[in-house]
C-alpha cells in the first residue's frame, strides 16, 4: 500500500507542469485606453498558450451583478527590437463558449481572450488592449501605447486582469544575465505548480495509513 502511494505520487508529480500568472491593469485616459506590453521568450519550438481572466472592479447597487470593465484583445508579435503591424502573428478578441480551455482559469465571460499558437524559438511581445472598432491595433497605437478613441466597458476608469502562461515561456533571456521581464509596471510573476491537489491527497492517505497501523499496533 505504501509503495503504491509513493509510486503514484511520483508518477503524478512527473507530469505536473508549472504555469505562470502575471497581472496587469489597463487605464482609461482622455485619449483612449492604455496598452500593456508583455515581452517573453520561447527557448524551443512549441505550442504556447496564454489565457486572460478579467476582474470585476465594481458591483451593482443591489450587490449581485458584477461590473465588467474589460473587453480584452490579444495581439501577438514577433520582436526584433521594434514592433509594427507587419510583425503580427496572431490575434484574439472573444473566445468561443465551447472552448473549455479558455475558461479553465475561472473566466466567466467570452470577453476574456485566449491564445494557443505554435511558436518557434525566439522573442515575442503580447499586447493586451481593450476592444475598439477593430481587434487589430494601428502602428500609431502600438508606438504610442494608447488605443486611441477607445473606452472601457461600463464607463470604468481602469480594468484589472491576470494572464496564465504555459510553462514553456520565460520572461528572462536565458542567454544573458540581464533581467528582461516583460509587461506593464504592475506586473507580478507567480509560478503556479499544477496539479498539486491530487499529490497532496495521496500524501495524506499515506499519513492516515501510518496512523492506522500505529493504533493497530498499540491495540
Amino acid at each position: 500500500m505504501i509503495r503504491f502511494i509513493l509510486v503514484s505520487t511520483f508518477f503524478i508529480s512527473s507530469f505536473a507542469q508549472a504555469s505562470y500568472i502575471t497581472t496587469g491593469t489597463l487605464y482609461q485616459t482622455a485619449l483612449g485606453t492604455t496598452i500593456d506590453y508583455w515581452y517573453f521568450y520561447v527557448d524551443s519550438s512549441d505550442t504556447v498558450t496564454i489565457n486572460l481572466l478579467s476582474y470585476s472592479n465594481a458591483t451593482s447597487w443591489w450587490g449581485r451583478n458584477s461590473t465588467t470593465a474589460l473587453d480584452s484583445v490579444f495581439n501577438l508579435y514577433s520582436y526584433d527590437g521594434s514592433i509594427d503591424t507587419s510583425d503580427l502573428i496572431a490575434t484574439n478578441d472573444d473566445v468561443n463558449y465551447y472552448n473549455y480551455d479558455a475558461y479553465s482559469d475561472g473566466s466567466s465571460t467570452s470577453y476574456d481572450s485566449y491564445l494557443s499558437v505554435y511558436l518557434t524559438a525566439g522573442v515575442y511581445v503580447l499586447l493586451v488592449s481593450d476592444y475598439d472598432s477593430s481587434s487589430n491595433l494601428s502602428n500609431f497605437d502600438i508606438a504610442s501605447g494608447i488605443n486611441f478613441g477607445d473606452s472601457l466597458l461600463n464607463s470604468q476608469t481602469y480594468a484589472d486582469y491576470q494572464l496564465t502562461w504555459s510553462s514553456n515561456v520565460s520572461f528572462e533571456d536565458n542567454s544573458s544575465d540581464d533581467d528582461n521581464s516583460g509587461g506593464s509596471g504592475d506586473s507580478d510573476q507567480t509560478e503556479v505548480p499544477e496539479p498539486p491537489t491530487l499529490s497532496l491527497f495521496l500524501v495524506g492517505l499515506l499519513g492516515l495509513y501510518k496512523v492506522r497501523n500505529k493504533f493497530k499496533w498499540l491495540g
